[in-house]
């Protein structure tokens, strides 16, 4: 169950360019796209706040690690890793998150100025810095939704 906190994260990534790619002459299309991917994360969120053991003691859960650079230049054997995981506090933080987003992208879809592509992106830098352990991750996925998307 270690993967489900980087699917979190990779479902919205992976959504971005498909809702850039969509012609806007087709809005169901759009429509019915973020549906899916919000319910996809409203789904994966809810078996993270359901799976998540509460009585198991102290430490982090669905814990992944996925090693990008090792032994590269001046990292030496630290090298780059991606580290997810939550605890008792990010849990509700992520079944929160994935509650507001889908409704967010499904009323948005019905605007004509929503720029569902950066919702989505908030997505991920929110999830992204919920379930971070290093400091750096998780300050950027926490202030990233302070960017403000104004249009010209």
């Amino acid at each position: 169950m270690d993967w489900v906190l980087f699917a979190l994260i990779a479902i919205p990534l992976g959504s971005v360019p498909v809702f850039m790619l969509i012609p806007s002459r087709y809005p169901q299309m759009a429509r019915s796209f973020a549906a899916a991917s919000g319910f996809s994360m409203f789904a994966l969120s809810l078996l993270v706040f359901a799976r998540y053991e509460f009585k198991g003691g102290s430490g982090l859960r669905f814990d992944f690690r996925l090693d990008w650079l090792e032994n590269v230049a001046f990292l030496k054997e630290d090298g780059i890793t991606l580290h997810l995981a939550v605890d008792g506090i990010s849990v509700p933080l992520v079944l929160l998150t994935g509650i507001v987003i889908p409704m967010v992208l499904l009323f948005a879809v019905n605007s004509t100025d929503a720029p569902i592509a950066l919702l989505v992106a908030i997505a991920v830098c929110v999830i992204g810095g919920t379930g971070a352990l290093r400091y750096a991750i998780l300050k950027a996925g926490m202030y990233t939704p302070l960017i403000p998307a104004n249009k010209p």
